[in-house]
């Protein structure tokens, strides 16, 4: 099977994927269409049009099943709502529809679990989700029990009721959360009373995703005070940490952590079918990966993650956009906002919390060593351009 290059999130939360023999794949932003390039042959003219499939992602045929699996999973990872079709997920345990698990309760303070490399996990108390803070500080990954994704009155409420679904400029997670916030139908309600009566049962999977401390949905944000005190408590050896040594954590954050537990919403998967597939913008613009693998070329579309070599980098929203660099070995490089030559490297911490920091100039970066995990050269030069 050939490999991948890159693999690109955009702010819409669609997905383009370039692979090694020249294919590229892209995912609509609600995950519910996908289209392929196949490579051009040799012999081909050069006017020749490139050929492209287009299909249904849950109908994927088993030649592109693999590809189109990767590429979900990738989109989930970092995607506001995750979309699972049955057809492309592993299916954990199958629960009756009275009884769908759409929220979790955290515990308490101290209630946190250190790991051997520094890294602090919160668990759920029912065990359906849990969160970790990564050594540096700076990053977490969620893994949390999600029902699939539905055919039934979440496309029907998107269809009736909004003009810009989750394919527009907006992102997919924008139209869930505002979805969340209506009062039921009276459709809703049949819906339910017959899915009841049939004896209907849902299937669930385990997502996992992925997010900067410096960006992340706000339904994290009461286990992830928890995990932040915690390893602050830890790191300066004392049981209260005051309001000065919460390093970017808000005051909201610290009145939640005194609480003695709260349950939070767990993201709603999207709908199985998208509302407005005629709204999807797919790219029919030539890139040149080997552009790209050279840092010359960048896409023009608006990045909002892009996976290259095993390195994450994000693009952090905001009044001055920041980049991140995720290398994978717990550590984040982080660019310095209004001075983006400048580069902040939050690295791992040991087992006793210890997480040490420096600052590298984007004209003068350090040398490669020999057995390095990454080349900081490289990873910075990318994540300037």
């Amino acid at each position: 099977m050939c490999s991948v290059r890159f693999m690109v999130l955009c702010v819409d939360e669609s997905v383009d994927v370039f692979y090694s023999d020249g294919r590229r794949l892209q995912l609509s932003p609600c995950g519910s269409e996908f289209m392929i390039e196949k490579h051009m042959l040799p012999s081909a003219h050069p006017l020749q049009p490139r050929e492209r499939v287009r299909q249904r992602t849950r109908f994927a045929i088993s030649e592109y099943k693999t590809l189109v699996q990767n590429a979900l999973t990738f989109r989930n990872k970092y995607a506001t709502h995750p979309y699972l079709p049955e057809e492309l997920i592993t299916v954990e345990f199958n629960k009756p529809f009275t009884g769908a698990i759409t929220e979790v309760e955290w515990p308490g303070s101290d209630s946190c679990t250190a790991g051997p490399h520094g890294e602090i996990a919160v668990c759920s108390v029912d065990g359906h989700a849990k969160l970790v803070l990564s050594s540096s500080g700076e990053e977490f990954t969620v893994e949390f029990i999600s029902r699939s994704s539905q055919n039934e009155v979440e496309s029907q409420y998107l269809q009736s009721h909004l003009h810009r679904s989750t394919c527009s400029l907006t992102s997919a997670g924008a139209s869930m959360d505002h979805l969340e916030s209506v009062v039921k139908a009276p459709d809703t309600e049949r819906l339910e009373s017959t899915r009841l009566k049939s004896g209907k049962v849902d299937a669930y999977t385990r997502v996992i995703q992925q997010h900067s401390r410096a960006l992340y949905p706000q339904m994290w944000r009461y286990p992830l005070s928890l995990a932040f005190t915690h390893r602050e408590s830890k790191k300066t050896k004392i049981n209260t940490v005051s309001g000065q040594d919460r390093k970017g954590l808000t005051e909201g954050e610290g009145r939640q952590t005194c609480q003695t537990g709260l349950k939070t919403q767990l993201p709603k998967p999207l709908p199985l079918k998208c509302p407005s597939p005629h709204q999807h913008r797919w790219r029919y613009d030539a890139v040149n990966p080997d552009l790209l693998e050279q840092e010359e070329e960048v896409t023009a579309e608006l990045v909002k993650v892009l996976w290259c070599k095993g390195i994450i980098y994000r693009i952090i929203d905001g009044v001055i956009p920041m980049v991140e660099i995720s290398p994978g070995d717990g550590s984040v490089i982080r660019s310095n906002g209004v001075l983006a030559n400048y580069f902040t490297h939050h690295k791992a911490g040991a087992a006793h919390g210890d997480a040490a920091e420096c600052v590298y100039y984007l004209c003068g970066l350090p040398p490669d060593v020999p057995g390095q995990l990454y080349s900081v050269q490289s990873v910075v030069t990318r994540g300037s351009r």
